[in-house]
C-alpha cells in the first residue's frame, strides 16, 4: 500500500470513530419550585358585622335535622373580623355545631401564610381544592367515633387579604355521607363570601 492510500485509510477512521463516540449531555437544571399563588389585589376593611343574624341556617338545619340550642358570635382568635357558632342537636340528640368565620389580614401575602398554616395543622383531610371561590379554596373532611359518629366538613378560603372558614361537625348514630356535608358547607361558604364582600370589600 502507498503512503498516500494509507493516508486516506487513516483519515477515514478517525472519522468514523469520532461519529460513534457518545457524547455526555450536560446535567440537567434543578427543576424550579412551584411557585406560591398570587396575591390578588383585592382589599379588605373589617367593619362591624353580625354573622349570627346575617348567616340564613334555615334550609341546612331542616335538610340536615338539626335544632338551634345557642350562638356565640365570638370573634376569631386567629384575626380581626366577624364570627358565629351555632351549637345544635342533632336529630338523635348527639351534639353538633356549625361555625362561620371571617377574618381579615394586614396583607394579601399575610392570608396566604395563614391559608397555608390551616392546611399545615389541620388534622382533617383534604378533599382537594374548590374551583371559582375566592384566589384559594379547598374543602377538607373527618369521619370520628366519639361514643357516637361524628362527622366534620370544612370549606376553607382565601381572597386577598381575607380568610373564610365554615365548619360543621354532626354527631349522629351514623356517620353523614361526605358529599352532603360538602355541598352544604360549598353553598354556605359561598353565601358568607357574599355578605362579608358586601360589607368589607373596599
Amino acid at each position: 500500500m502507498d503512503l498516500s492510500r494509507l493516508g486516506v485509510v487513516l483519515a477515514v477512521a478517525l472519522i468514523l470513530a469520532g461519529c460513534t463516540k457518545s457524547d455526555t449531555p450536560p446535567p440537567s437544571s434543578p427543576r424550579a419550585k412551584a411557585s406560591s399563588p398570587a396575591a390578588s389585589s383585592t382589599v379588605y376593611q373589617e367593619s362591624s358585622l353580625d354573622l349570627c343574624g346575617g348567616t340564613d341556617i334555615k334550609a341546612l338545619t331542616s335538610d340536615l335535622k338539626l335544632t338551634v340550642d345557642s350562638t356565640d358570635n365570638s370573634p376569631s382568635a386567629e384575626g380581626p373580623g366577624a364570627a358565629c357558632m351555632w351549637r345544635m342537636k342533632s336529630a338523635d340528640g348527639n351534639l353538633s355545631s356549625l361555625r362561620v368565620q371571617a377574618v381579615v389580614h394586614r396583607s394579601a401575602d399575610g392570608a396566604i401564610r395563614a391559608f397555608q398554616a390551616q392546611q399545615n395543622v389541620s388534622n382533617m383531610k383534604s378533599d382537594g381544592p374548590i374551583s371559582g371561590l375566592g384566589d384559594q379554596a379547598e374543602g377538607r373532611t373527618l369521619d370520628s367515633d366519639q361514643g357516637f359518629k361524628q362527622s366534620e366538613y370544612m370549606v376553607h378560603l382565601r381572597t386577598g387579604n381575607m380568610t373564610v372558614k365554615v365548619w360543621i361537625s354532626l354527631g349522629a348514630k351514623d356517620f353523614t355521607p361526605k358529599a352532603t356535608l360538602a355541598t352544604k358547607m360549598d353553598a354556605l361558604a359561598r353565601a358568607t363570601l357574599a355578605t362579608v364582600t358586601g360589607a368589607w370589600k373596599r
